[in-house]
């Protein structure tokens, strides 16, 4: 039964790598109409030879050509919904020649464009052009963790699972956290940006006096999101929780992220914010990361800044 389900994964993973393979063919055809032109006339040569393109391959080459048409458009579309923040500071038209722009440096990797702009952030922190709105990079990481925590997978509350804290070892102990829970530690005032172009009115607009009295003093903020049933909320994460909830994310036992909080964290304070919040579910029993996976990596040291 175990082989059994060890082949299955293995295949799985294949397939997924196939399908990743053939997306990225894909999009590299979108991108690069100078190959096929010469495709085309290779295969008009061929054609005058007595070959003929086949009933299948005729409408592939003209769906194509529409997908190219329209793939800007889409991946504005696509940009514009995973960075809606952006798109409010910046301006439509400023927007859309971001988009343009970013679809030719760095182009997706896969089919579904609803994962174009993870590389927006970096991208936005590299244009000297900008530099005047050191923010927006930021303010991109914020909006892209935000689309994440939306298609993240459904995470279940067990409030009873609780009392383990009164007797088992936090060693073995790990927190059950909401869905996509990512933590955004910024020197800019991220999380009141983030609201005060989501929190307007729909007759006067944006309140914006509270991010620009927070962008005069250079205040440094750091937003905690996840999802709460539909629903993606955004908060800021005292000072007090910082270390605490970014060793969880990594992810480590309750000991391990007390070790990383401090000796002056108050873990019941924070299991009374996290609770009325959402982002505490519960709690359950730590594994240690198998060797080589991505959480076993992520387990690196954690030094606090002085």
């Amino acid at each position: 039964m175990q082989m059994f389900d060890e082949t299955h994964e293995l295949s799985n993973l294949e397939g997924e790598a196939r399908e990743l393979k053939r997306q990225q063919q894909f999009l590299l055809a979108l991108r690069q109409p100078a190959k096929e032109a010469a495709l085309h006339a290779k295969v008009l040569a061929r054609g005058r030879a007595g070959y003929r393109l086949s009933k299948s391959q005729r409408p592939s080459l003209r769906g194509l050509e529409a997908y190219r048409v329209n793939a800007g458009a889409f991946a504005q579309r696509a940009l514009e919904a995973n960075y809606p923040t952006i798109l409010l500071l910046m301006g439509e038209d400023a927007f859309a020649a971001l988009a343009r722009q970013l679809w030719s440096c760095c182009p997706p990797t896969r089919g579904d464009l609803a994962w174009f702009g993870e590389t927006l952030p970096e991208f936005l922190a590299n244009q000297e052009h900008l530099s005047d709105w050191p923010y927006l990079s930021e303010v991109a990481r914020l909006d892209w963790a935000v689309s994440r925590a939306y298609w993240a997978f459904d995470v279940e509350p067990n409030t009873d699972s609780l009392n383990m804290l009164a007797h088992d070892d936090p060693a073995e102990l790990q927190v059950v956290l909401a869905s996509g829970l990512a933590l955004i530690d910024s020197s800019w005032p991220v999380v009141t940006l983030w609201k005060a172009h989501h929190s307007q009115d729909e007759e006067t607009g944006p309140d914006l006096s509270l991010a620009q009295e927070a962008l005069a003093q250079q205040r440094s903020e750091c937003a905690l999101v996840w999802r709460s049933g539909w629903r993606v909320q955004v908060a800021e994460l005292p000072s007090s929780d910082r270390w605490f909830v970014r060793a969880l994310l990594q992810p480590s036992s309750l000991a391990s992220a007390l070790d990383h909080a401090g000796d002056a964290f108050d873990l019941s304070a924070c299991l009374q914010r996290g609770l009325q919040a959402g982002w505490w579910l519960g709690m359950t029993w730590y594994q240690e990361p198998a060797e080589g996976s991505r959480e076993y990596f992520a387990l690196m040291p954690c030094d606090q800044e002085s």
